[in-house]
């Protein structure tokens, strides 16, 4: 038998027989030929992940290098998870806490929302998965959530429109502008899709008009993503785009840690959220512009189309002709 697989089945035996509480490392000792990977292919590569509340700690273990324990979790999203494996409401995270050096460490806080990389140890326990030995836990912040952005969507996603009240009635695109948060006219120039099997996706917009938005967030920049685009299960109605056409949308702003019902997002939040669709009375969302669209959405189109007009026709055309005439007067 190799030298390599018998290490493989000491290890895995040594892994398993401490079973029933968190075990302490004994070193975080990398190969000589060891290179760092980056956050998105670990993601990839990882089988489960989930953001989870810290509900509590327990069974504390001093070691040479620190302290290790189990901690009580609270599931907020299963944002992966390998066939076969369903995350608990609640479950327990095992040998989090101190690691030795190089390793990153696994400490957390009670009442804390993180991201963590897991590997299933029972069906209501599981164990960090340090892939490649590296960083497997983030706090759960609008920083941290960047790279987890493509994975993240189906927990934002609404619950779909098989389950319609009976009371439901459409209403008219102008109704639900009204009712939305943001209504933007941009042009798609590019899309990102989350994964191969290119269903679902992230689009780059450049701003053509800013048609409605919030006095409570900064004017939105001339170039912007927007987020879960594409085929979803129980989606309400189409958000397709492509690139390099035109479209209307209705907007909202998504934030990485959503304010609790009825609450109001913490000042120094604000500004951090990202765009995706608002499917106002669980209706149409995006639509693609032609006449009848920018006849429909004519009032809020007007706030742009006036300086577009001044600045592209005649009248810009005779106040450049002024200007210079001054100009050679003086």
């Amino acid at each position: 038998m190799k030298l390599s697989i018998l290490c493989k089945i000491v290890t895995g035996i040594l892994l398993f027989s401490g079973r029933g509480e968190a075990q302490a490392p004994t070193n975080c000792v990398r190969p000589p030929n060891w290179v760092p990977i980056n956050v998105t292919k670990r993601i990839e590569a990882v089988p489960n992940i989930a953001s989870v509340k810290i509900l509590s700690i327990k069974n504390r273990q001093p070691q040479q290098y620190g302290e290790i324990y189990d901690v009580e979790v609270e599931l907020l999203c299963s944002i992966k998870a390998n066939r076969g494996i369903i995350f608990p409401p609640g479950f327990t995270i095992k040998y989090m806490g101190a690691r030795p050096t190089p390793c990153p460490s696994m400490d957390v806080e009670e009442g804390q929302n993180y991201i963590i990389f897991l590997e299933r140890e029972s069906t209501d326990a599981f164990t960090p998965l340090e892939y490649n030995q590296e960083q497997a836990l983030w706090e759960y912040n609008y920083d941290n959530l960047q790279p987890f952005a493509g994975q993240l969507n189906h927990c934002y996603l609404p619950t779909g429109c098989v389950n319609l009240p009976d009371s439901w009635l459409p209403v008219a695109e102008v109704e639900r502008a009204k009712l939305a948060q943001i209504v933007v006219k941009v042009k798609v120039l590019n899309i990102h899709y989350y994964s191969v099997q290119k269903e679902q996706y992230i689009a780059e917009c450049e701003l053509q008009c800013n048609m409605k938005q919030p006095q409570n967030i900064a004017p939105l920049p001339g170039y912007f993503n927007v987020t879960s685009l594409g085929v979803f299960e129980g989606q309400c109605a189409e958000k397709l785009v492509t690139a390099n056409h035109e479209f209307i949308m209705f907007l909202e702003t998504r934030y990485a840690l959503p304010p609790l019902l009825d609450a109001t997002v913490p000042p120094e939040l604000i500004e951090s959220y990202i765009l995706g669709p608002q499917e106002v009375n669980s209706e149409q969302a995006v639509f693609n512009v032609t006449d009848e669209i920018l006849g429909t959405f004519s009032d809020y189109l007007q706030r742009c189309s006036g300086m577009s007009s001044f600045m592209g026709g005649s009248w810009f055309s005779c106040l450049l002709a002024v200007l210079f005439g001054l100009m050679l007067l003086t």
